[in-house]
């Protein structure tokens, strides 16, 4: 080995380490999420720099292998934060590839399993489900519960939204009923938030809203922050379609005040874009314009389909309000080609609000005789 070679391994070597801190100081919650965020931030060339490194040699050396595939599981969740979903895939693919490589079933199924989550992320959900069945195959081989649960929670979540209801519930509920037996509150909060998601889903919204409330207990004890989001979030879904807007805008902005604070720029578009509908209930539509045009700006910018054809949809319905049909149409008919696009059965609803105001602008233009 020459010491060019050694002096990259003990680069990669360190860098791992620096990741691995500025994931556990995100996972601690309150203001050391700050600093591991902004450890992540300072540091980040360096640690794009020594993972390639470790990919590239990780065909013919063990220890560059070994970090190839720890670069990903150390970083589960900052990762998410820093790269696009299409970025992520490479780098747990080429980590796929070195856990195989190692004969590392525990990280093979890992990577599996965030793999999946890359590919929803991008609205690809067959390709999610493939990977997610492989990962949960994997995890029941080894006797990794954990592992089991966490797979049946993203399992579950791509079945919904996909619209399959009954394989989403029963995904969660087993993994909530694994989460309970081994004690994991942090699992125990994500599959209650997810139970809550597929009550909300089929229209029981006040079932919904205690699940919400259940999870962000949780997450709260936990101090999870990322998980404190999302369940605000949900809960101003759920109280706006309980026709409590005013409580909804509360917990909206609370939301977004955490995703502001730990900069998750996907979170931060969703928010924005619930907070839209929120203005378009009370009839503001000029403000929900403002909060469209903002969620559909950071959607483009970080390549989310699913949140682009939601701000779009939602331009339509304010557009609506103000009497500019036509553009609200052709906001419409955009989000809808966007929903097939990805195969959101969303697209069927925004198709029924177009053909609702389709037949009202011909009454409305139709000449009187």
């Amino acid at each position: 080995m020459t010491s060019l070679h050694t002096a990259h391994l003990r680069h990669a070597m360190y860098y791992e380490i620096v990741l691995r801190t500025a994931e556990q100081l995100y996972e601690q919650g309150g203001e050391a999420i700050n600093n591991g965020l902004e450890l992540l931030d300072l540091e980040w060339a360096n640690i794009k720099l020594a993972q390639a490194w470790a990919e590239k040699y990780s065909k013919n050396d063990f220890r560059a292998a070994k970090l190839c595939s720890d670069y990903s599981n150390v970083g589960e969740y900052s990762l998410d934060l820093r790269l696009h979903p299409h970025e992520r895939i490479g780098w747990r693919k080429a980590s796929l590839t070195a856990a195989r490589r190692l004969a590392d079933y525990s990280a093979e199924g890992k990577h599996l399993n965030t793999l999946g989550l890359a590919y929803a992320d991008l609205c690809e959900m067959d390709q999610a489900i493939e990977y997610f069945h492989e990962a949960l195959v994997i995890h029941r081989r080894i006797g990794d519960r954990h592992g089991e649960s966490v797979v049946l929670g993203n399992l579950g979540g791509a079945y919904s939204r996909l619209g399959y209801l009954n394989p989403a519930i029963r995904c969660h509920e087993e993994a909530l009923l694994i989460d309970q037996e081994t004690g994991d509150r942090h699992g125990e909060a994500q599959d209650r938030g997810n139970v809550g998601l597929v009550y909300y889903l089929s229209g029981d919204t006040h079932c919904a809203a205690e699940f919400y409330e259940k999870a962000l207990v949780i997450y709260q004890e936990l101090r999870d922050r990322h998980g404190e989001g999302v369940m605000l979030s949900n809960l101003g879904l759920a109280y706006a379609a309980l026709s409590n807007t005013k409580r909804a805008i509360e917990l909206d902005e609370r939301a977004l005040m955490v995703f502001r604070e730990i900069r998750d720029r996907q979170g931060e578009g969703a928010v924005l874009g619930n907070l839209g509908r929120a203005y378009v209930d009370l009839r503001e539509p000029h403000r929900a314009i403002e909060l469209f045009d903002q969620h559909l700006r950071i959607a483009r910018e970080i390549n989310d389909l699913r949140g682009e054809a939601n701000s779009l949809f939602g331009m339509s319905l304010a557009l609506h309000q103000i009497g500019q049909h036509d553009h609200a149409i052709a906001f419409g008919k955009s989000a809808v080609r966007m929903f097939d696009h990805i195969g959101d059965p969303f697209g069927a609803k925004v198709r029924e609000h177009l053909a609702r105001w389709v037949i009202e602008n011909h009454r409305e233009t139709k000449p009187i005789l």
